[in-house]
């Protein structure tokens, strides 16, 4: 049997062997919780400067150009964080590089993304003790950003129903002949039917494009390119950046002309074998309250925008018209209007007709999303350069016409940019 005095002594070096282990744990602990916290810290900077870096690149760096500066930016704002501190280091990456353990990840070399990788130190105060005087921590942060760029109205399709659903939103049917050049076709609708085309001569589309809808086409047999069917539906309504805008986004046309009565009220420029010839002013703007009906006149313009505010238009058989939108390939939007010959502006959903003669053409696009536009009348003279965008477009009839269109001399629409951090 120990005595007391043994038994007491055993029981001291056991309290201290354990002290000694909980004085370990404990430093352990906080070299560890010091670890963590700096890692919080680098991944919270890698974060900030990824997202401001790439802030740099959808506005533009600071001096209106990309991507100059989103080395130096994304610096900048990981030095107002503290890092790189203790001998760490900071990258910027654009596009991105390896990872912190050097694999090549889903964003390497893509540029509409920005990367920040912290390597960052942090001094132990226990840990040497052993052997281990720093520890190593790296982190990244990865973000999008994607300037809004000018796109084409619907893809660069020639023709475009925008009714989220229902049947025949593009109805080419009868004795109609169309021939698209340089663009397509295209139905938003979601119906089994969204398109119709009813023979082959209907609608006849230039190699390289073709007829596409997010729901069905009912086409003959032998209908070449074959169709396209279950494309992505655009939202419907129409987001809000697929209408004009000026920089205090909103509706960005600006009335130089306003009147109740066109063409009349825009005066007379001559008659010519007793029809009267109306001419619009070049790089104007026409407003128009009323109806836009034109039975036996002319109508020319050049470089002009025709904005029906609340009511449609009526072009009988025996109308002339010859009409091209001011557009700037170069610097497309600084016209809200560009490329647009006549537009529609929200909530007017007042239809469009038009049957003018051979004469008759236009360069640009018409822009009525919400209205039912019809087309049939005998326009086998010179191609139109033209886009048709309503609701619904009917080709039925006897419409005889071409469209020839070219992006450059019709409308779009500035895309929102994208600024995300998605890593």
């Amino acid at each position: 049997m120990l005595s007391k005095q043994k038994s007491s002594g055993q029981a001291i070096v056991l309290i201290v062997f354990a002290i000694i282990g909980l004085i370990g744990i404990t430093a352990l602990a906080i070299d560890a919780g010091n670890a963590f916290g700096d890692r919080r810290a680098a991944q919270s900077a890698a974060d900030n400067s990824a997202l401001a870096a790439a802030l740099s690149i959808v506005k533009g760096d600071d001096n209106g150009t990309c991507c100059t500066n989103v080395d130096s930016i994304g610096m900048v704002r990981a030095s107002s964080n503290g890092f790189p501190s203790n001998g760490g280091s900071v990258a910027v990456n654009h596009p991105p590089a390896a990872s912190c353990n050097g694999s090549n990840g889903t964003y390497v070399g893509n540029n509409d993304y920005v990367q920040v990788i912290i390597h960052s130190n942090v001094n132990t105060f226990f840990g040497s003790i052993i052997g281990i005087s720093q520890v190593h921590n790296c982190v990244e942060a990865i973000a999008k950003a994607k300037k809004g760029s000018y796109t084409q109205f619907a893809s660069g399709n020639a023709i475009a129903a925008m009714a989220c659903h229902g049947k025949k939103t593009i109805n080419s049917t009868g004795n109609s002949n169309s021939v698209l050049i340089n663009g397509g076709v295209f139905s938003n609708s979601d119906d089994a039917e969204a398109i119709l085309i009813n023979k082959i001569s209907n609608l006849v589309i230039s190699h390289g494009f073709g007829v596409t809808a997010v729901g069905g086409v009912n086409y003959p047999n032998g209908y070449s390119p074959t169709p396209i069917t279950g494309a992505t539906q655009i939202p419907c309504p129409l987001p809000d950046y697929w209408y004009p805008k000026d920089a205090g986004q909103t509706d960005g046309y600006v009335c130089n002309e306003t009147g109740n009565n066109f063409p009349d009220d825009f005066g007379l420029d001559a008659v010519e074998g007793g029809v009267p010839v109306y001419r619009m002013v070049e790089g104007k703007t026409y407003c128009v309250t009323g109806a836009f009906k034109q039975p036996n006149k002319v109508l020319n313009g050049q470089n002009v925008h025709i904005v029906m505010i609340n009511n449609g238009i009526h072009w009988n058989g025996n109308a002339e018209f010859n009409l091209s939108a001011a557009a700037d390939a170069n610097n497309p939007g600084a016209d809200p209007l560009n490329g647009i010959i006549i537009y529609l502006p929200r909530p007017n959903s007042s239809p469009i007709i038009l049957n003018g003669s051979a004469n008759s053409t236009i360069s640009g696009t018409i822009f009525a999303p919400n209205s039912d536009v019809s087309l049939n009348g005998d326009f086998n003279g010179t191609a139109w350069q033209s886009q048709v965008i309503g609701a619904t477009v009917d080709l039925s009839g006897a419409i005889d016409f071409s469209v020839n269109y070219l992006g450059a001399l019709n409308g779009g629409y500035i895309t929102p940019p994208v600024l995300e951090l998605t890593k």
